[in-house]
């Protein structure tokens, strides 16, 4: 028996295909050579900051933001920009920073950058505390920084998997890197997103 809407399915992967190859074939070259790549998504990022409605879940989606847990494809919980995470008192978290990790401006990821990044989006993004509340961070050393919940939470590593919580380094006002693949060229607000 048939899958009802099956014509449907197929026919809108047919024609994304024919768009996206359009789209490739008819890209311009851009000032270093390369071939641009425009690429049409239903939902953008309007701004560099992660604090600004849900752009940390569009961030993340455009390949410009990191967590430092993820989900895998097999749904399970691991590591993304952290090494590791040990529970060291009630509430109390130690979470191991990956060393290999730059910032889109080249300049290392530490505990002092991620905690900042951290504290920032929890003190300006509300739906950020949904699960642990307000909580308090230190960076204890260059790759190790402490995470005290204001509520009990049994999984860390799932909190910092959530969309809201990406990293990034604050450059100034308005001004940010992250540590994904692609970095932000420019922001045309609801229109574009160069990267």
């Amino acid at each position: 028996m048939p899958v009802r809407g099956a014509h449907i399915i197929a026919r809108f992967i047919a024609t994304s295909a024919v768009i996206m190859s359009i789209a490739l074939l008819a890209a311009p070259a851009s000032a270093q050579g390369r071939p641009t790549i425009v690429v049409g998504k239903p939902f953008l990022a309007n701004a560099a900051d992660p604090t600004k409605a849900s752009n940390s879940w569009a961030l993340t989606s455009h390949g410009v933001a990191q967590n430092l847990f993820t989900i895998d494809r097999a749904g399970h919980l691991v590591p993304q920009l952290a090494e590791s995470v040990a529970r060291t008192g009630e509430n109390v978290w130690q979470v191991r920073l990956r060393r290999d990790v730059r910032f889109s401006d080249g300049s290392p990821m530490t505990a002092t950058e991620v905690v900042t990044g951290l504290e920032r989006t929890l003190t300006l993004l509300p739906p950020a505390r949904a699960s642990v509340g307000k909580a308090r961070l230190r960076a204890v050393d260059e790759h190790t920084l402490e995470i005290r919940p204001e509520r009990p939470v049994a999984v860390i590593e799932s909190v910092l998997a959530e969309w809201a919580l990406v990293v990034y380094r604050v450059l100034g006002h308005d001004s940010f890197v992250y540590t994904g693949p692609y970095r932000i060229v420019s922001v045309k607000v609801n229109n574009e997103l160069a990267l």
